[in-house]
């Protein structure tokens, strides 16, 4: 009797080591080598271009699978690992890399592809759970903000240059940054102008000038016609102001001590704010737009005015290894075992 009892409990110790507790399924997994075994996935920084792009792979994948991807995710993170991978591996051969590097590079692109794309899955499977991902797919190419957007993933604009090809560009057009800062406030612009004329006057205490052509010409304002449009209005409501005299001389007589008192009063614009002009008025519609479409709320500055002015830098060289060094690490993620196919 106690032998048959011994015996029971190992015969129900087997059946328990084989459940693990998971769902049973119709293949062993433990003889699979996969992409899943490499704990990635979870939350983290993730290209939103090559966001918005998986949407479209991972619809193509579960027409083509009868609506199901759950079982089979490690084929879902491929097709999303390799979306442009060969076009980017043609402009690195054209970009002076041989054979060897260009490989190198594409093999760690999509290494770091496929931990963004698990990510993307991750999300997707978290939001739409209990129901395959597939079941909300067409909709989430409609709007792919509702993944991309979502907790668990951080959508990073500026990773998209290193994993998508130079012909995806800016992407969809209303969802492409609208280059142009915001206008100055009016005091800024005020104090901008009388540096102006004081500069012109302690060379040349003769020299008369109402500033003609000096908010085109100023060398920061080069790409800004946003800033230079708002300070072609309050130069010609300074010029305005006082006829007898030119600009310059009228401000070197009577300086100009509060120039929050002197927009609100003297000028009739307002101190505080960016200053309006039509050009922005169109240019923040844009931006607006923008911000809704990324579902992101809009910066302060657009409407309280940005008095910092551009910097001007030289952009620093780079070389092939910083560059593949960059592609490697952009993700800050570590280095996946040579079992991860391509």
């Amino acid at each position: 009797m106690p032998s048959l009892l011994l015996l029971t409990t190992f015969l129900l110790l087997l059946v328990v080591k084989q459940v693990p507790g998971a769902p049973v399924t119709s293949y062993d997994v433990s003889m699979e080598t996969s992409f899943m075994q490499t704990g990635y996935g979870g939350e983290g920084p993730v290209s939103c271009a090559l966001c918005m792009e998986s949407m479209k792979t991972t619809l193509g994948y579960c027409k083509d699978n009868g609506g199901r991807s759950v079982y089979n995710i490690d084929d879902v993170v491929a097709l999303c690992g390799h979306i442009g991978e060969e076009e980017m591996r043609m402009e690195d051969l054209k970009s002076g890399c041989n054979q060897t590097v260009a490989n190198a590079r594409s093999r760690a692109r999509v290494i770091n592809k496929k931990v963004q794309c698990k990510i993307i899955y991750d999300a997707m499977a978290h939001m739409y759970s209990p129901f395959d991902p597939c079941n909300q797919i067409r909709n989430v190419v409609n709007e792919p903000f509702q993944v991309c957007n979502s907790p668990k993933v951080d959508c990073n604009r500026s990773l998209d240059a290193l994993y998508m090809p130079s012909s995806w560009g800016a992407g969809p057009p209303d969802l492409r940054w609208p280059a142009g800062r915001p206008p100055h406030t009016c005091p800024k612009y005020v104090s901008l102008a009388m540096q102006a004329c004081s500069g012109m006057k302690s060379q040349n205490f003769y020299h008369r000038s109402n500033l003609e052509g000096y908010c085109e010409s100023n060398p920061l304002w080069v790409n800004e016609p946003y800033i230079v449009a708002g300070c072609k209005v309050v130069v010609a409501k300074m010029r305005s102001v006082d006829s007898r005299m030119d600009l310059c001389s009228s401000l070197h007589a009577g300086p100009i001590t509060d120039t929050a008192l002197y927009c609100n009063m003297s000028l009739g614009i307002p101190a505080t704010g960016v200053v309006q002009n039509a050009e922005y008025d169109k240019h923040f519609e844009r931006v607006r737009q923008y911000y809704i479409n990324w579902g992101l709320p809009i910066p302060p500055e657009y409407l309280e005015g940005d008095d910092t002015e551009p910097a001007v830098a030289a952009a620093p060289e780079t070389s092939t290894n910083e560059t593949l060094g960059n592609v490697t690490n952009a993700a800050e993620m570590v280095q996946i075992s040579d079992v991860v196919d391509q």
